[in-house]
């Protein structure tokens, strides 16, 4: 039986794009081995539904350059020691001992890059590690049989930067459909009177544009807020305004069994990536699918994936993400207009028909077979 390695710097505890393909790869008749940073709160190795997760212990697991060079050492010694057939590397964190042990070994190497590393926003402030991390990305992509990005605008960003790529391809991660059909989306009448937004308290998500359009909520109207991050102590403060306070529920952190409840008890889901730079501007994060496959309309950016997905199937009222009104529009209109509501609720329910891991799994497929694998 061969074998398919996939390495990480996550803890991969809960990361469904790497599972998905770890299942597809046992569907297909290989084994499977995840190899992984061992954070505390996880165990060192565990098999689950048919592929095993081991992972590697190091100093410094928190955070720092010093993080990236040692796992990066004790990943390359272990894949120096392991049985492989192809090892699929995700993110450019791990292509450094990902890309030596593929070719000291003489295997097939897949890049699974899971941003545009070019584009990211913390290398806005950190000029040294940008420079450090793309030239590594330069200086490796050679070595990379096949490079999947997350849509199609990343992966024409990868071809331009290197036009010496063998392979590209596109792998959405979308959820798995069969997971999305155990029980029918309730209708408009049925759900909560608000919109949800879900995710990460950081700038560049539009947290403070929907703060602000709070404030042109009717009575009864609500935004539930769901998560964590650096914005939170602002939003508290902000909240102390009554007009707001009234209009926003902060539900914090939640345990992620919870979450789907909240997907599909709002009538209106919130993406609201602002175009701060490349990486957000062609962004294709995974809760916008999980809102469809919850049959929730969205109100979403108008940013290029998103308006690429909406002419597709029109499951999402698009707005500019910095601009309160329109925003507080669009989420109004949701709340009350039970016929647009229901047009993008059917649309939402045709979309998942076709934006699944189902169908995704078959161009994975392609790719480890052209690979000989």
């Amino acid at each position: 039986m061969k074998t398919i390695v996939h390495t990480t710097i996550s803890p991969c505890d809960n990361e469904r794009r790497i599972f998905h393909e770890a299942e597809t790869g046992v569907a297909a008749g290989y084994r499977v081995v995840i190899l992984a940073l061992k954070t505390p709160d996880v165990p060192k190795e565990e098999t689950r539904r048919g592929f095993c997760i081991q992972r590697l212990w190091i100093p410094f697991w928190r955070g720092g350059p010093l993080k990236f060079l040692l796992f990066n050492l004790r990943l390359f010694i272990r894949l120096l020691f392991t049985k492989f057939d192809l090892l699929h590397c995700h993110d450019l964190w791990v292509l450094p001992a990902s890309a030596l042990a593929a070719r000291l070994r003489s295997r097939k190497l897949v890049y699974d890059a899971h941003e545009y590393y070019a584009g990211l926003e913390i290398f806005l402030h950190k000029r040294l590690s940008r420079t450090v991390w793309l030239w590594t990305q330069k200086l490796l992509i050679s070595r990379v049989d096949a490079l999947i990005a997350i849509n199609t605008h990343q992966l024409k960003l990868y071809q331009q930067d290197f036009p010496q790529l063998k392979q590209g391809w596109v792998l959405h991660n979308f959820p798995r459909k069969s997971q999305s059909t155990e029980a029918d989306p309730p209708p408009f009448e049925q759900r909560q009177n608000c919109a949800v937004f879900q995710g990460i308290f950081k700038p560049g998500r539009g947290l403070l544009s929907l703060l602000a359009a709070a404030e042109h909520l009717e009575d009864e109207e609500e935004i539930w807020l769901i998560g964590f991050g650096e914005l939170e102590p602002i939003i508290q403060k902000q909240l102390s305004d009554h007009s707001r306070r009234s209009h926003i529920r902060l539900l914090g952190k939640l345990p992620l069994e919870d979450i789907p409840h909240y997907t599909r008890s709002a009538r209106a889901g919130l993406v609201l990536f602002e175009p701060t730079s490349i990486n957000y501007r062609y962004a294709s994060p995974n809760k916008f699918f999980e809102y469809v496959h919850a049959g929730t309309p969205l109100v979403a950016s108008r940013i290029p994936p998103f308006e690429a997905f909406n002419q597709q199937f029109e499951v999402a009222l698009l707005v500019d993400p910095n601009n309160p009104m329109e925003i507080s529009r669009a989420i109004r209109t949701l709340l009350r207009d039970a016929q647009v509501w229901t047009r993008l609720h059917q649309q939402c329910m045709q979309a998942r028909n076709v934006w699944n891991w189902e169908q995704q799994e078959k161009q994975l497929q392609i790719i480890y077979q052209q690979l000989s694998l």
